[in-house]
């Protein structure tokens, strides 16, 4: 019996946050007998990494002729995005299109290029899923582009309380969206125990919602004398890092090493190397502990037994920490320093009752986030 063909588009594997993601995701599939492929963006860059393991193939509209182009505007990239489906190999043989797990579809990135692949996978009799991820906030005019596209997609998988809420509220039909959890629990439990005296730190730039820069500065140089002073080693490392055509951590985390006193950067150092991600699983087993802004440095942290400190950019931290039953050790952006400060001393005080919760916690993680997906192939109605 030949294969069907399970398509997942839209990937970032470049961030190891959304390589972590996809390429679990993948595996799966891969394990229960269809054929995958990825359509990645920054093909360039991701095929010659990650080619041998995974078969990638180039998202829409990601070709030299687009490229000459030069589609400046989402209504743009839209509006040719049919054209591409159709001359596209990878999207026009495939049975199934799923829209990759992650926190893209917001009114801060626009996601009318996936509302359209979408409608036309299924106007062309394909089944279409978005698996995992986080949604909104939403401004008027793509909340009225949710409605349109909810049309065209057989099942939404949402990874939070605060997205399911969101398209409770927008949308009268409760029979094709889920809430779950965050697909990076499919990764396997491998716990490591280290006593090196050394912590990652993980920042990133958020400039949406009116966050400022400094306050965030001041967050992590607060964390970082605390650490200081009590005897770690603190290395700034991050999922995404170390290729100059992409965003790049290691760039704000050099701006903050710059403001700190002598004596604290001498206990700091900033990681610029590129990790794959299964580099970067090995390297989190490093250090004692973890603060994390971008949360899949947090999640890669814990599916390596690490207790993190959550600074929470976006809505999906926090909703992360919640069901986790770590909400207190996570904090906003732009919090107050003397609330980090109060949990971040809780925190510390509770490192080891916070890894035997790991133990407990996440072995659990996986094998609800098997089962989501046993029920999302079944919700499909797709078998290999």
């Amino acid at each position: 019996m030949k294969k069907k063909k399970v398509l997942l588009f839209n990937a970032v594997p470049t961030n190891n946050g959304d390589a972590a993601l996809v390429f679990s995701l993948y595996d799966l599939l891969e394990q229960k007998g269809f054929e995958v492929s990825i359509a990645s963006n920054h093909y360039d860059l991701v095929a010659p990494v990650y080619g041998g393991a995974y078969k990638i193939v180039k998202e829409l509209g990601k070709y030299k002729i687009s490229n000459r182009i030069r589609f400046s505007s989402t209504f743009l990239t839209a509006l040719f995005t049919p054209l591409f489906f159709l001359l596209s190999k990878a999207f026009i043989r495939t049975n199934v299109l799923i829209a990759c797990p992650g926190g893209y579809i917001n009114s801060y990135y626009g996601f009318s290029k996936i509302a359209v692949t979408l409608m036309m996978g299924k106007l062309l009799g394909k089944k279409t899923a978005i698996y995992s991820q986080s949604i909104g906030p939403l401004n008027s005019k793509d909340k009225k582009l949710m409605r349109c596209m909810y049309k065209f997609v057989d099942v939404i998988y949402v990874r939070d309380e605060y997205s399911y809420q969101l398209l409770h509220r927008l949308l009268p039909d409760e029979k094709k969206y889920y809430k779950v959890e965050d697909a990076a629990f499919i990764i396997p439990f491998t716990p490591v125990d280290t006593a090196n005296r050394k912590v990652a730190i993980s920042v990133r730039a958020w400039k949406h919602d009116n966050r400022k820069k400094d306050a965030f500065f001041k967050i992590i140089e607060q964390i970082i004398s605390f650490l200081v002073s009590k005897g770690y080693a603190v290395d700034f490392i991050s999922t995404c890092q170390g290729l100059d055509a992409y965003v790049d951590d290691s760039i704000i985390a050099a701006e903050i090493y710059e403001i700190l006193d002598p004596e604290l950067q001498s206990k700091v150092t900033v990681n610029k190397k590129y990790f794959k991600v299964s580099e970067l699983q090995e390297k989190i087993g490093e250090y004692d502990f973890v603060i994390g802004t971008r949360l899949h440095m947090c999640i890669l942290s814990m599916l390596k037994g690490k207790p993190c400190f959550n600074i929470s950019y976006e809505r999906k931290g926090k909703e992360a920490y919640k069901y986790l039953g770590l909400e207190e050790y996570s904090v906003d952006y732009n919090e107050e320093v003397s609330v980090v400060e109060d949990r971040l001393i809780s925190f510390f005080n509770n490192l080891d009752d916070i890894a035997e919760k790991m133990r407990a916690v996440m072995p659990e993680q996986n094998k609800k986030a098997e089962n989501y997906f046993n029920k999302f192939l079944k919700r499909m109605d797709i078998h290999h």
